[in-house]
């Protein structure tokens, strides 16, 4: 699915000059809850170094797995955030050039573990997708990473049925979590 749906954007975008996340939304109707924060969850990863980035994608993963936890259909969603234009001259060549790889990535994830999606819930995933867009919010340094690759390894697992992704997922954030409330009493130990 992820690269037919890039293959659709790409077709998208050589049609128009912008792009917003409410377009993205409308071409991935069946995965419309998750194809855009798996794309907000890579742009995240690519720009960890920048200081901004964790407020700028932050923000909109935090309302999209808001809706995914809720139900409520992304296409419905009439906020200024989602509507906002992005100028996608730049990356265009770089979309294309995506294609292939989004096809070798696709091959690692296949319907497996089905045993997880008989006790997973939609709301430990969104309650996890949360958690992790809402660190990537906050200005903690060099959380944005290991927000991001939890967020993509529930999302891609949901998306392609892969239990093992979604389990991986859910342990980065159980670590993650560990290690913020360790670091916390750790700080507060030295004052």
């Amino acid at each position: 699915m992820l690269a037919t749906y890039i293959q659709e954007i790409d077709e998208f975008i050589e049609t128009h000059d912008e792009v917003s996340i409410h377009d993205i939304v409308n071409i991935t109707h069946r995965d419309s809850h998750l194809f855009p924060i798996i794309i907000l969850a890579v742009f995240a990863s690519v720009s960890t170094p920048i200081p901004a980035s964790g407020f700028l994608f932050g923000l909109p993963l935090i309302v999209l797995s808001a809706l995914y936890l809720f139900k409520i259909d992304p296409a419905h969603y009439r906020g200024r955030l989602f509507r906002k234009k992005i100028p996608c001259r730049r990356w265009r060549p770089h979309l294309s050039a995506s294609i292939p790889y989004a096809q070798k990535l696709q091959r690692l994830f296949r319907p497996r573990s089905e045993w997880v999606f008989r006790i997973e819930s939609r709301v430990t995933s969104g309650i996890s997708l949360i958690v992790f867009a809402v660190v990537m919010f906050l200005p903690i340094p060099l959380a944005n990473l290991p927000s991001a690759l939890g967020i993509l390894a529930i999302a891609f697992g949901l998306m392609e049925r892969d239990g093992l992704y979604v389990l991986l997922g859910y342990g980065l954030m159980l670590v993650y979590v560990l290690v913020i409330v360790a670091a916390k009493y750790w700080l507060l130990g030295m004052v």
